[in-house]
């Protein structure tokens, strides 16, 4: 009964959304989009009982000329930093597939990208450029696709040359999930063959969980190369990573 009446909620809610991405936000201004997308992403969230940890220093609500970089566990990621702050973000076009995601996505300002094709590398590049020249921030996931959250995989940074293009500043964000006891969670791992319906399903019968959101030292992008970004984005990342893991293990509750 209790995930029956979760999707009803979740339902009611995507709806709401739908009809906000179409009459609503293309009337608001930056600063009342973004607070309508974080109001709306906060409810998103107390609907999966999803409690978002805030570590670090994070931005403001709407961040101009700022691009943010994470590693990538869940379709959830993006909306778990829209409780935090708003962006344009970067996804792979198979989101573009994606029933109620890909329009939500669309509306919110996504930018698709084919990685595997250089041409559109190019095109996403030039335009990610002009809109942070604009005002725009933009959020991207490297690693290019899902992990469950116990590693990272290699990361592709050649998008950063849009930020040192724009002279902005740089924030990486390591984020993962805990169950409620302290333990790693998986929940909401969007991995392997798993389906929209089933992840949903299983987050929608989770007693619990937690997304952490580690807002890591940022860089002046105008006196820096993209190399040296992306070098010292990895080492922190890196060691985020690590130390969430120990911690992790460390404060875990033992089961009864």
């Amino acid at each position: 009964m209790r995930v029956f009446i979760r999707a009803i909620r979740l339902l009611n809610h995507l709806c709401i959304g739908l009809f906000m991405i179409t009459f609503v936000l293309p009337n608001k201004n930056n600063s009342d989009k973004a607070q309508v997308i974080n109001s709306w992403s906060k409810q998103l969230a107390r609907i999966f009982n999803i409690s978002v940890v805030v570590h670090g220093k994070p931005p403001c609500l709407a961040p101009q000329n700022q691009m943010f970089l994470s590693n990538h566990i869940s379709w959830f990621d993006i909306f778990a930093l829209y409780t935090v702050f708003n962006s344009r973000f970067i996804a792979k076009s198979d989101i573009q597939s994606w029933p109620v995601i890909n329009k939500l996505c669309a509306g919110a300002g996504t930018f698709f990208i084919q990685r595997e094709k250089i041409k559109d590398t190019k095109r996403v590049s030039d335009s990610i450029t002009t809109a942070l020249k604009n005002g725009d921030s933009v959020t991207f996931f490297p690693e290019g696709t899902t992990t469950d959250g116990t590693y990272l995989k290699p990361m592709k940074t050649s998008l950063i040359q849009s930020i040192v293009d724009s002279q902005g500043r740089i924030q990486p964000i390591y984020l993962n999930y805990r169950e409620r006891n302290g333990k790693h969670s998986a929940a909401a791992a969007y991995i392997d063959d798993i389906t929209m319906g089933q992840s949903l399903h299983t987050l929608l019968s989770s007693d619990g969980i937690e997304v952490h959101l580690h807002f890591l030292a940022s860089i002046d992008a105008s006196q820096h190369d993209r190399s040296s970004i992306s070098s010292a984005i990895k080492a922190s990342l890196h060691e985020a990573h690590v130390n969430f893991h120990q911690s992790s293990d460390k404060h875990a509750l033992p089961e009864h």
